[in-house]
């Protein structure tokens, strides 16, 4: 295991941006009136909303007017930069429970690289997403993939792995409106092999609130 966030411990997680246009940064985010964070941190041991052990990262947040080509989002993620070599597979797991989900939002995990492009030209910072494989017996989402042959698959050569993202994504060519998502997130991992997951299921009727969009890489 390469990286683990449990949190357990000192908080490795972040807000990140919202988009668009992008603005980068919790209080420049908030100043804009398309966000609103009525809660972030972790999870009190007497609210029992871990995936495992004591804690999870909470967010509670409102989305209104964020919209673009691709749909308007808000994102958390690593606030410590990562340096995975990505000479071999590399994969990101992690677990997301939504107890508040707007129709209009879907949940995605997206990893963070830096490489080149099929033309050889370097890229920094490149962000691509991907949706969840099912969801456990206690209704955690699973997010569990080989980012190196996503990366790869999507036509670019990855040098290393610097980071993750949860992303909040709206739907594409109409702006949010008061947009409510409560979700938990934990036990985030880089590994050189998958972890052993109970047997997943599909989201079911919330299938629908899964639905990823298809959208560009980010350089």
């Amino acid at each position: 295991v390469w990286f683990e966030d449990d949190c357990e411990g000192k908080p490795l997680i972040g807000f990140v941006d919202i988009s668009e246009p992008t603005v980068r940064g919790r209080a420049a985010a908030l100043a804009t009136g398309k966000v609103a964070i009525d809660r972030e941190g972790y999870t009190d041991i007497s609210e029992m909303r871990s995936h495992a052990g004591v804690h999870a990262f909470v967010v509670d947040t409102t989305l209104d007017g964020l919209s673009g080509k691709w749909g308007g989002r808000a994102s958390w993620g690593s606030t410590e930069p990562l340096a995975i070599g990505a000479d071999g597979p590399v994969f990101l797991t992690a677990f997301v429970r939504t107890e508040v989900l707007s129709p209009e939002i879907s949940v995605a995990m997206a990893v963070l690289f830096d490489g080149a492009d099929g033309r050889g030209n370097a890229v920094r910072g490149g962000c691509l997403q991907f949706k969840p494989e099912g969801q456990d017996p206690n209704g955690w989402l699973v997010f569990n993939r080989d980012v190196v042959e996503l990366i790869r698959r999507r036509g670019f050569v990855p040098e290393k792995i610097t980071g993750w993202r949860l992303v909040l994504m709206g739907p594409v060519g109409r702006p949010l409106k008061k947009a409510r998502t409560v979700l938990c997130v934990d036990d985030i991992t880089f590994a050189s092999e998958p972890p052993k997951i109970p047997a997943l299921s599909k989201p079911g009727e919330e299938a629908k609130y899964q639905k990823i969009e298809p959208g560009p890489h980010t350089v």
